[in-house]
């Protein structure tokens, strides 16, 4: 059925929310490599105008790494310098995503250029705001 009025108003679904959110804060979510790996992470942001900078912090803190990146609308861009306790080598992670959720999630890919692999590796992110 179509949806019905209410006081002259649409009811039922409305349409996507399109509208961009800070994301500043703090983000908890993982890295999935390959579909392989997964690395439980956080995230920490700070924001200026459409610039982002922070931290990452991925397997209990054995992966650091200083986040920089740029918002637009909905859509962001990072890139994160990290460094693998563990694993004694350090890269950079290439990730382009977006806001869903109405601003309570980050989702996108990822690219993973280091010394921890042979070649280039690409996965995913999903974070999600965690409460302040």
């Amino acid at each position: 059925f179509a949806n019905w009025l209410h006081n002259g108003q649409p009811t039922g679904a409305q349409g996507p929310d399109t509208a961009a959110r800070d994301v500043a804060g703090g983000w908890a979510g993982e890295l999935r490599v390959d579909d392989a790996h997964r690395h439980p992470a956080t995230l920490t942001l700070r924001t200026h105008a459409d610039s982002i900078a922070g931290s990452l912090a991925a397997d209990g803190g054995g992966i650091t790494g200083t986040v920089a990146g740029r918002t637009e609308g909905r859509a962001l861009t990072l890139e994160i310098s990290f460094t693998s306790e563990a694993s004694h080598c350090a890269g950079t992670i290439r990730a382009t995503g977006e806001q869903a959720n109405r601003g309570g999630l980050l989702v996108g890919s990822i690219e993973i250029a280091s010394t921890c692999s042979d070649g280039p590796e690409h996965g995913t992110l999903s974070f999600r705001r965690r409460a302040e």
